[in-house]
């Protein structure tokens, strides 16, 4: 068995029967990246740049899209690795607890703009699919957070779907599905930002208005008095006079989700909907 054939898998059974084949070897292709796979990340701007580009990596894309440094190495970080090797069997528990099937994995470009990309996990319904992995503690927010930009970007680029699905391992203890609509707003603000680092990488011209990532070492960090700043203080006041009211209102959102019967798709009264998606997921919303 070759790494195609196990990063294609749709189901875990077939894979069963051929687990030694999974070497060390074989692992060490699957997450080692080849000159080409580099080299093509450099010719255009992909779902996982978009969650740097959002967390204003801007200067530190432009400089290793442009060839002036190298990528960081993923290939020693466990939950990178991690996330890799469980693909093919986060494929298979998605389709045995959702009665779904997934495409096998492919690679799409924008419909307007060749030089934005996106090599989707597989297509589940039309809609674009992820397969992540995260710790056992993690909290579904965060994850949505982390990932967000990285599945509008997809959306984006498929064009021809309003939503994305995200399929999360969290540590070895829980599995939970995500539907995502697709939210044009942001995806714009996303493209404008894409389209600026790709004017910049053409230009050869660094990101103007973006604050360099600089990797600094905790030893060499430094404590800094912010009272002087009337930004800090506003933000800081604001963030203290609604600290209460956003725990009370993400234990409301958690207590009116737990009362929704488990045969019901919607649940609804005094302005406020519950829905509950195929996989099974609850959004709340207000009427």
């Amino acid at each position: 068995m070759n790494v195609a054939e196990i990063l294609h898998k749709p189901i875990l059974p077939a894979m069963i029967s051929s687990l030694s084949d999974l070497t060390p070897e074989i692992i060490a292709q699957l997450i080692s990246k080849s000159e080409k796979w580099h080299a093509e990340r450099r010719t255009c701007i992909g779902g996982s740049d978009a969650n740097r580009i959002m967390k204003g990596e801007m200067h530190q894309l432009w400089l290793e899209k442009t060839g002036r440094v190298e990528p960081k190495n993923l290939d020693d970080i466990l939950a990178v690795v991690m996330g890799i090797i469980t693909e093919p069997f986060n494929r298979f528990w998605f389709e045995k607890t959702t009665g779904l099937v997934v495409e096998p994995p492919c690679r799409i470009v924008h419909p307007d703009y060749p030089f934005i990309a996106a090599n989707l996990d597989g297509i589940c319904q039309g809609f674009v699919w992820e397969a992540k992995q995260t710790g056992e503690w993690v909290k579904d927010e965060q994850v949505l957070q982390w990932y967000y930009p990285q599945v509008q970007h997809q959306i984006m680029c498929k064009k021809d779907t309003d939503k994305g699905i995200m399929s999360v391992f969290f540590g070895n203890r829980r599995h939970q599905t995500f539907t995502i609509d697709s939210d044009i707003p942001y995806q714009q603000q996303l493209l404008d930002r894409e389209m600026e680092l790709w004017r910049c990488i053409e230009t050869d011209t660094p990101p103007e208005g973006f604050t360099p990532t600089v990797e600094v070492s905790f030893s060499d960090m430094r404590e800094v008095d912010m009272s002087e700043s009337n930004s800090w203080a506003s933000l800081a006041h604001a963030w203290k006079d609604n600290k209460k009211p956003a725990k009370e209102f993400a234990n409301a959102a958690d207590e009116l989700k737990a009362l929704v019967p488990s045969d019901a798709c919607l649940a609804y009264g005094h302005g406020v909907k519950v829905s509950r998606s195929k996989s099974g997921s609850l959004t709340i919303k207000e009427m």
